[in-house]
């Protein structure tokens, strides 16, 4: 995911307004023209989804690099650094104030980031290299550098979490709860555990890595056409057929217990580089 040159991300904006604006146009003509078929029009039934919200004159905002599952949700005033990923079913509201969230922070499946507006007014930020875990809730909260929220843990509103600290699975951090840097907090309502040692400060970043390298893979497959997807379908028919010839080559030959070494150690190969091992 290399970073784009000014002229560049100023040339995809560019294009990008003029697609939105076409897009919109063609959908008014459509919607003009079933208005005129009533009661033959053909109508589409098929859901499809809308990534991206417009409420209250605000529209998310996305850094370069950045993946959102097809099913996730960026709503209102959001602003999402570069490199960052939002995974399936996450649902991030800026409709009642604004949410902020840094580079390289992956907001993981069916999690939900919101505001609030009463009794007091607040907004959401999220820093960079930050891992919120699936189904876990960021109510109107401040979460700092180098942080994970764990898998279906909860921060209310007014919470602090500081730079290289841990929240656990499950936790429910209480309105206005301050975890320092560098403190583990688990349990309902959440209490301080422990302070993190080296090691697992360290995981905290390659945790946001991870997701990362994954984030990557997932961008390439869903932003492809159907023809690229058809072209993809084939090409894995004509691999797997070449495989089970040769296969079936080896045995005859006698190569077959070299030709499966020959494999695990390519595999081997593979996953090293695809985790930068």
């Amino acid at each position: 995911m290399a970073e784009l040159s000014p002229m560049l991300k100023a040339a995809r904006t560019l294009f990008k307004g003029i697609g939105t604006s076409m897009r919109t146009v063609g959908r008014s003509i459509d919607s003009f023209g079933v208005r005129l078929q009533e009661p033959f029009a053909a109508v589409e039934t098929v859901s499809r989804h809308q990534q991206f919200m417009r409420v209250n004159g605000k529209t998310p905002e996305i850094g370069d690099s950045v993946f959102v599952a097809p099913n996730a949700s960026l709503i209102g005033d959001v602003k999402l650094g570069d490199l960052s990923s939002v995974w399936y079913g996450a649902i991030i509201r800026g409709d009642v104030n604004k949410v902020k969230i840094g580079s390289k922070t992956n907001i993981q499946d069916r999690a939900i980031v919101h505001v609030a507006k009463d009794p007091k007014p607040m907004g959401t930020e999220i820093g960079d290299m930050v891992s919120i875990g699936h189904r876990a809730t960021i109510h109107a909260a401040i979460i700092e550098d180098k942080a994970i929220i764990g898998m279906g843990a909860t921060v209310l509103d007014g919470c602090v979490v500081q730079t290289n600290s841990y929240v656990a699975p499950g936790a429910m951090l209480l309105p206005n709860t301050i975890v320092k840097s560098g403190e583990l907090w688990a349990g309902s309502p959440a209490k301080l555990v422990r302070k993190l040692n080296e090691e697992e400060k360290e995981k905290i970043v390659s945790s946001a890595d991870d997701y990362l390298l994954i984030a990557e893979a997932h961008l390439f497959e869903t932003t492809k056409n159907y023809d690229r997807q058809e072209f993809d379908r084939i090409k894995r028919k004509l691999l797997e057929a070449r495989t089970i010839w040769f296969q079936e080559w080896t045995k005859t030959v006698g190569l077959a217990e070299e030709q499966s070494e020959l494999q695990a150690r390519m595999d081997m190969e593979q996953r090293r580089r695809h985790w930068g091992g």
